[in-house]
């Protein structure tokens, strides 16, 4: 059974990483930044931004730093949106 509850939990590094793109995406744009806006705040190039968009690796820093920019919670970077959990 514990095994069974582990798999449960298991997520592919890769979809996972490309979900946090997304949701960094999708963040920068409700709040209406441009992809060059978004990386001068952040204090990225703005072609770091758009490989961290499309799914490249990060590092922990890079993330509390676009969470930092967001006003978001880290944690809402890295959660399953509410939405994917129903589909």
């Amino acid at each position: 059974r514990l095994a069974v509850e582990r798999a449960a939990v298991r997520q592919n590094p890769d979809s996972a990483i490309r979900a946090i793109g997304r949701r960094i995406a999708d963040l920068r744009r409700e709040r209406a930044f441009t992809q060059e806006q978004f990386a001068e705040k952040v204090g990225v190039s703005e072609k770091y931004l758009q490989r961290v968009e499309s799914g490249a690796n990060l590092s922990i820093r890079s993330l509390v730093r676009f969470a930092n920019a967001l006003g978001v919670p880290l944690h809402q970077l890295v959660e399953r949106p509410k939405a994917a959990e129903k589909t």
